[in-house]
């Protein structure tokens, strides 16, 4: 909620609430979301403690885990940008990090721990350093929960951890 609230002050131009808000997100939550960052809706974080976002584009329904970094990686720019553009209904695991001016497409899953620093297509789930494509996800096959996710031993096992 902070993170909104300091977006929406980030867009109206009162940079110094913006900046205030941040602070107070990370001192309460030790989770740090850049104002610049925009994120659709349903942004789920399980465990705050350690996130950092940069000013990525992600869309909507994204999910993350404790410790997860997005970023910018070297200052290399495509198209104008540092950043990752993630698409929607996106998992990140545990641990990941994603950084440089990449696209995540729809419905990836990133296995926990995973540096993602190439692009990942629609329906793919990576892990690994650096990440690789281990299996896709399956459209037809409909999970219980509001996500289809991998399961974490499926993920370790291709993994080898």
């Amino acid at each position: 909620m902070l993170f909104r609230a300091a977006h929406w002050a980030y867009c109206h131009r009162i940079e110094v609430l913006s900046v205030l808000l941040n602070s107070l997100n990370i001192a309460l939550h030790g989770c740090e979301i850049s104002w610049q960052a925009r994120i659709g809706q349903g942004l789920t974080i399980f465990h705050p403690v350690g996130i950092v976002i940069g000013d990525c584009e992600a869309g909507d329904n994204l999910c993350l885990g404790n410790g997860v970094t997005i970023g910018n990686r070297d200052k290399r720019q495509i198209d104008g940008r540092e950043n990752p553009r993630i698409g929607n209904n996106v998992v990140i695991n545990a641990g990941a990090v994603v950084i440089g001016p990449i696209t995540l497409g729809n419905n990836v899953t990133v296995a926990p721990n995973a540096v993602v620093i190439d692009d990942v297509e629609d329906g793919i789930v990576v892990g690994g350093v650096p990440a690789r494509p281990l299996t896709r996800r399956n459209p037809e096959k409909r999970a219980s929960s509001r996500l289809e996710l991998a399961t974490v031993a499926e993920i370790a096992a291709k993994c080898r951890i």
